[in-house]
């Protein structure tokens, strides 16, 4: 698989905290645009992201709901991907806290989005398997 660049996952917790991680090679496809219509100007930005099921990272991967009933150390050393969560273009330096919340986030870095949806592509070649992320 073709992979054009890392990118960072910020995973939100049913406490509403953050985990970061971040994956080494993905392919990230962004588009920006606009729509009109009678009620004003809509953006239509949007994004198409694959992550290969071999993406490296420290940390290991774990389905949403099995992420969901882990403690805070076990989901420490796990990543997931579920709708809600965001994920930047690149390496993100920003880190979660008490003192920096999410929306310091999006309103510090570009390319950030909100996963809406989360495809399971496990066909084919091993090389060829990976999740297709979308996002707005």
């Amino acid at each position: 698989m073709f992979t054009n660049t890392s990118a960072t996952i910020y995973i939100k917790r049913k406490t509403g905290e953050y985990l970061r991680t971040v994956l080494d090679a993905v392919f990230w496809n962004e588009s920006q645009g606009t729509r009109y219509s009678q009620d004003g100007r809509h953006s239509q930005d949007g994004l198409f992201c694959a992550i290969p099921f071999s993406v490296k990272t420290e940390k290991t991967y774990a389905l949403s709901k099995e992420w969901e009933q882990m403690n805070l150390e076990d989901a420490k050393k796990s990543w997931t991907l579920k709708p809600g969560d965001l994920i930047v273009k690149g390496d993100c330096p920003y880190m979660y806290g008490p003192e920096s919340p999410i929306s310091a986030l999006t309103s510090q870095f570009d390319g950030v989005y909100a996963i809406t949806s989360v495809q399971t592509a496990d066909f084919g070649s091993e090389d060829m398997r990976h999740w297709e992320v979308s996002g707005k």
